[in-house]
């Protein structure tokens, strides 16, 4: 759920029916984090990841990316992640203690992967060239992630290592959806929608 209003918001359903609530995890109007993914591991537990956050300062601007953290079904929110300069996009989760989150540092223009294998209490960073927008793993080991100018990466082991595949794109890839380790779909700025299958790796991994 993502708002551009003034206090960051994300709306919750307690029952099995569809009846929303307002949560408001920011009351100080700075900065202030636009929400763009949320993922759940149980009906307690999930995170989400922040881009957009503004706090402007003497001779400009400053963004901050940040990662939430919920433990009660999303009525509080706690920050486990906060970064200049850097934008979050989307978050998964590989299993209940173990999440990844793409995005971009629009500073040193570079694309960012972070990881976490204890529910958020330390991330690894992955640096890659090109800014990233979606990620998704079929399976615990298997995962891809897309971003500017047709970039797609893979990896075989959780996360650790990225691979640079040729996407056949050059458009910006915003969205990726896989469902098994070399069958997906992904989305690009000219609403193509591009199917992959049987993806060879090269041998060269970002690490």
């Amino acid at each position: 759920v993502r708002s551009r209003r003034q206090r960051q918001m994300c709306i919750r359903d307690s029952t099995s029916y569809a009846q929303w609530e307002t949560v408001r995890w920011y009351t100080d109007p700075t900065p202030l984090p636009w929400l763009e993914s949320i993922s759940f591991t149980d009906i307690n537990n999930g995170m989400g990841a922040c881009s957009g956050q503004v706090a402007y300062q003497v001779g400009g601007s400053q963004r901050k990316g940040g990662i939430i953290k919920t433990t009660d079904g999303g009525i509080t929110w706690v920050d486990v992640l906060v970064w200049d300069s850097v934008e979050f996009k989307e978050l998964i989760y590989t299993n209940p203690n173990t999440a990844l989150c793409v995005g971009y540092d629009w500073v040193d223009s570079t694309g960012i992967i972070v990881k976490t294998s204890n529910s958020g209490l330390n991330w690894d960073t992955t640096l890659v060239p090109s800014f990233l927008y979606s990620i998704s793993f079929p399976s615990n080991n298997v995962g891809y992630a897309t971003g500017a100018t047709g970039a797609l990466l893979k990896t075989i082991d959780g996360g650790n290592n990225w691979i640079p595949l040729n996407s056949g794109v050059t458009d910006n890839i915003w969205g990726c959806t896989f469902i098994n380790d070399s069958v997906g779909f992904v989305t690009t700025s000219t609403s193509v929608s591009v199917s992959y299958t049987h993806l060879t790796l090269p041998t060269t991994p970002y690490v």
